[in-house]
């Protein structure tokens, strides 16, 4: 239906529901906390037990590029 010409009100509805429209550093605080406590922290740990200090994360659908960067940073605190 989503790809019908009858649909594309139903997608374009779909899209909005589904982006977040804004990008900016540091955006959601309590995201980015969580992130980095429970999912960064022990992805280091691993790496590091496994004596790799490389590190991979991708952040799908930034326009601009402040999340990545924003990530990058959280893990290097």
């Amino acid at each position: 239906m989503l790809i019908s010409k009858e649909g594309k009100t139903e997608l374009a509805i779909l899209v909005e529901n589904l982006t977040v429209n804004e990008t900016s550093f540091f955006r959601n605080k309590a995201q980015l906390e969580l992130f980095h406590k429970h999912v960064l922290d022990e992805l280091i740990r691993r790496r590091q037990a496994q004596r790799d200090y490389s590190l991979r994360i991708w952040s799908a659908g930034c326009s601009t590029g402040q999340e990545p960067y924003t990530l990058g940073y959280a893990g290097g605190r």
